[in-house]
């Protein structure tokens, strides 16, 4: 597969998942009890490094200017940090652009972009109502649900994190898969385990439903790029400049680098 094709399948995964998330898109949504879940916070930057499509990064900006409520800022910052100078380069550029034009101010300063420098349009009324419900939104996405739940903080992903099937993560690789600190996610178990939400053996008491794995997390923020370079190599470098991807964090990365060995 061409970098090109790389880029394109790349693409057509993120607006799957933006389908789920209730953007108006003539593609199938994704489907988490299938496929994984999908942190949003990742999916935002993601999607404005690899996407060229237009009416994708203008339904998303539509989509921050209304649910901005629930995307997390400090997540957002964080996660755009883990990008390297070259692809925060890129990102800026895109906004700069007046791609996601529409995305509100504090979430552009998350992602490392004065509001000012932005020259894109604001949000479409017209593409606004036909966004999905937040009723939807939920039965489709667990990071929102348990958002909407739980408030957007640090212990609605933790309860989305403790909901998939593979069990016994550390503290530390849970703060691994959604970009934040150990000592904060340490803070919060403890919490949860106090009020016996968390049995002690790392499992949530009671019947949830469970999920297969991550299909975008903050792994996938270190992978994907990693593979769209390699994409461009040498058959006889790709091996090497690809990463290893352990699929139940980042199913993403690991269906596209399927694509480019």
């Amino acid at each position: 597969m061409s970098s090109t094709d790389a880029r394109d399948f790349a693409e057509e995964l993120l607006t799957g998942a933006w389908a789920a998330l209730g953007l108006p898109l003539a593609v199938e949504a994704h489907d988490e009890r299938r496929l994984g879940i999908v942190d949003p916070e990742a999916l935002v930057v993601l999607t404005l490094l690899v996407a060229r499509d237009t009416r994708l990064l203008d339904d998303m900006s539509t989509w921050l200017a209304l649910n901005g409520d629930l995307i997390m800022r400090q997540k957002l910052g964080a996660l755009t940090t883990m990008l390297t100078p070259k692809d925060q380069a890129a990102v800026s550029l895109n906004l700069d652009a007046g791609q996601g034009g529409g995305i509100p101010p504090s979430l552009l300063r998350a992602l490392g972009v004065a509001p000012n420098r932005s020259t894109g349009r604001s949000h479409s009324p017209s593409r606004a109502g036909k966004l999905s419900s937040r009723d939807d939104m939920a039965a489709r996405s667990l990071f929102l649900k348990n958002r909407l739940l739980f408030g957007a903080a640090l212990r609605a992903d933790i309860v989305s994190i403790f909901q998939l099937r593979r069990k016994g993560f550390s503290g530390r690789r849970v703060a691994d898969l959604i970009g934040a600190h150990p000592s904060s996610v340490s803070r919060v178990l403890a919490d949860l385990r106090a009020c016996r939400f968390i049995a002690g053996d790392g499992t949530l008491v009671g019947r949830h439903p469970s999920y297969p794995g991550l299909f975008i997390s903050a792994i996938s923020i270190r992978d994907v790029p990693q593979i769209l370079d390699a994409a461009t190599a040498s058959a006889e470098l790709k091996r090497a400049m690809l990463p290893e991807i352990d699929a139940a964090i980042d199913r993403m990365g690991s269906a596209l680098a399927a694509t480019v060995r």
